[in-house]
């Protein structure tokens, strides 16, 4: 390449080279890294903690939000076009199976509540936060209803949660509409 016949001296083409290398290398990784978490990713969207064991909301709510946060700081831009798209498939079938979660935990509690309202748990404003990377699918009928019902509850109560959560749900609460 260019550069490299432009180098100064042997070493420095060498140091060049190399650096070379090492660019395809990572790029190779990064393909077998993605294909990986593809594999492991279940029919349903989730990923489980380990093979043979059953998806974990918690488990795939913390990948969702790495993929989230590496698009946000633009990591996926350094992607092939392959290496993005697979992103983007592994991330749509993420919050199918997110969204499916989070209206799931809505119908469980109106089932045990009797009426009442519960307010939003930390593992469902995680999911929350998870999602609000990304572009709706709206993919379960009763998401909508179950995302207005903990923005409004997150809304409400934000100020029992510690730190770390109070700063996601200022995220979701941003991300999602609510000022």
């Amino acid at each position: 390449t260019p550069w490299v016949l432009e180098a100064k001296s042997e070493t420095e083409q060498r140091s060049r080279i190399a650096n070379l290398f090492e660019i395809n290398n990572l790029r190779g990784r990064q393909t077998r890294a993605l294909q990986l978490i593809e594999q492991k990713q279940k029919y349903n969207g989730g990923w489980s903690w380990m093979d043979g064991m059953p998806e974990s909301p918690y488990i795939s709510t913390y990948i969702l939000a790495g993929f989230g946060k590496l698009q946000k700081m633009g990591a996926w831009s350094s992607l092939s076009q392959a290496d993005q798209n697979t992103a983007q498939r592994i991330c749509d079938k993420a919050v199918r199976y997110l969204e499916y979660e989070v209206a799931e935990t809505y119908r469980e509690m109106k089932r045990l509540s009797k009426g009442k309202d519960w307010p939003i748990g930390s593992g469902t404003l995680n999911e929350l936060y998870a999602l609000s990377f990304f572009k709706e699918q709206n993919s379960d009928k009763d998401f909508a209803t179950a995302k207005k019902y903990y923005l409004k509850s997150l809304d409400e109560t934000w100020t029992s949660f510690n730190f770390n959560m109070r700063s996601k749900g200022a995220l979701v609460l941003h991300r999602m509409g609510n000022e």
